[in-house]
């Protein structure tokens, strides 16, 4: 009995010990659980007040959970970006943060591209991370190199035309807005304009030596040049290639580029470089079907694919390449030649190009390329 007994009396406290032990668990779950939500809240706080968003896309923001960690994982990487930049760049950054809020702040899109309001402000954020990725990727490089690279693949460029087309000698007006020589760059590019101002300045040198007045008008052209090199720093510190923004540098660029037109026409005694800004781009409108349908599908121009050739950049690289944009599921107004990488479910990546001409186009519908 007494072994019993002693034995019952032992069984309690093994009991009552399970059972505190539950609870203990059970609480400690508790606060594991309340810890855990709480950080994850946190976590998904943007960068601004929610109790003072204004506007619709703020409002929106603060209402979605993945938006908002989006947002702050773009602060986060803005401040880093900042930090590498040398303090006379910085401003330029902010400057440009400020500009891209705003646009930002523009959802929903109108006009061609229809999109909805979520996807529009999801955009909007990828966009960004790209940009300030071209930062990181290339704030180090010398406005001087990248000027270099510029003129080298315009001189490529021009080659091909003048071969093509039997340019210069051929003809009595060269037409230096771009049309004689395309930028082979998108009508949208943000870079079109600082591509057409280095094909010209490119154009200008040749034909002048040629022509035996180039001594003559070198100073302006070496103004023009370095408007170029002041234009390209202050783009790169803007976290986008967007020559085309109002600057002191790219004010000044078209001032002395109107110059240097009319000091060489007036040299010759004729009109021989005209600045038209009247022709575009030819872009078509596409559509990219990948092969299998569920790939992803990214694509960059060519110019910018030889661009970052010269600079010695991997131009297949999307994180150090700027250019290269997502392509799939919408219609693209796309003109000239294209490489593209298809990015597929089983991890396997297939790369190669096509060609875009105004001669794609079929009773005005978009065009459908099939990829593989």
């Amino acid at each position: 009995m007494d072994g019993l007994a002693s034995g019952a009396n032992k069984d309690k406290p093994v009991r009552m010990t399970g059972q505190r032990d539950i609870r203990s668990v059970c609480r400690w779950l508790i606060l594991c659980y309340s810890l855990l939500n709480s950080s994850i809240l946190h976590s998904a706080q943007p960068s601004f007040d929610c109790s003072i968003a204004s506007g619709a896309v703020e409002r929106l923001i603060c209402s979605d959970t993945e938006l908002s960690k989006t947002d702050a994982n773009l602060d986060e990487m803005l401040k880093a970006t900042i930090a590498k930049l040398p303090d006379d760049a910085k401003p330029f950054l902010r400057d440009a943060q400020t500009d891209w809020v705003k646009e930002r702040n523009k959802c929903p899109p109108s006009g061609f591209f229809r999109i909805s309001f979520r996807d529009c402000i999801s955009r909007s954020y990828d966009k960004r991370f790209a940009e300030l990725h071209y930062v990181l990727a290339n704030h180090n490089i010398a406005p001087e190199r990248e000027y270099s690279a510029l003129m080298t693949v315009a001189g490529n460029q021009i080659t091909r035309e003048n071969t093509k087309h039997g340019f210069p000698d051929r003809t009595d007006i060269i037409d230096v807005s771009g049309c004689t020589y395309p930028a082979e760059t998108e009508g949208f590019d943000p870079a079109k304009g600082i591509v057409e101002d280095v094909i010209f300045i490119y154009l200008v040198m040749q034909d002048t030596k040629r022509l035996r007045i180039y001594q003559e008008i070198k100073p302006l052209v070496d103004v023009l040049r370095q408007d170029i090199i002041n234009t390209i720093k202050e783009a790169h510190f803007r976290g986008i290639p967007d020559y085309s923004r109002p600057s002191g540098a790219y004010q000044k660029l078209r001032v002395h580029k109107e110059e240097l037109v009319t000091a060489a026409n007036k040299r010759l005694g004729r009109t021989r470089y005209e600045d038209d800004h009247a022709c575009g781009a030819g872009e078509v409108s596409v559509m990219l079907k990948p092969d299998p349908s569920d790939a992803k599908v990214s694509i960059i121009n060519s110019f910018r694919f030889a661009l970052c050739r010269a600079r010695k950049i991997d131009p297949w690289n999307r994180n150090t390449c700027f250019g290269w944009r997502e392509a799939v599921g919408a219609s693209l107004e796309l003109a000239g030649t294209y490489r593209y990488q298809i990015f597929k479910s089983d991890g396997s990546i297939s790369k190669g190009q096509f060609q875009i001409s105004e001669e794609t186009l079929s009773d005005g519908q978009p065009h459908i390329l099939s990829l593989r």
